[in-house]
């Protein structure tokens, strides 16, 4: 299976993404559900750093199915600001 066509998949090497818990912003061990945070690697004219999604998910350290052995989020779950009200 081609990585691309896998929407779980997120390339390490470009990215750093962090789950965190959306009230106290601490982060997450892996497999727990928190508000999906990013940090692009390689972006020097706009960088990312610590972006917040609001978007509610688990990243996860095993194997994709495509054979890739970089981690992985589960589907969007909802959106932190509107499960927190």
């Amino acid at each position: 299976m081609n990585a691309r066509k896998n929407p779980h998949a997120f390339l390490e090497d470009d990215f750093y993404v962090e789950a965190i818990d959306p009230i106290t912003l601490k982060p997450l061990p892996d497999g727990e559900e928190g508000e999906l945070v990013y940090t692009t690697l390689n972006r020097e004219a706009m960088p990312l750093i610590r972006y917040r999604s609001k978007d509610l998910a688990a990243i996860f350290s095993e194997p994709c199915r495509c054979g890739r052995t970089h981690r992985r989020i589960s589907r969007i779950k909802g959106e932190a600001t509107t499960c927190l009200s």
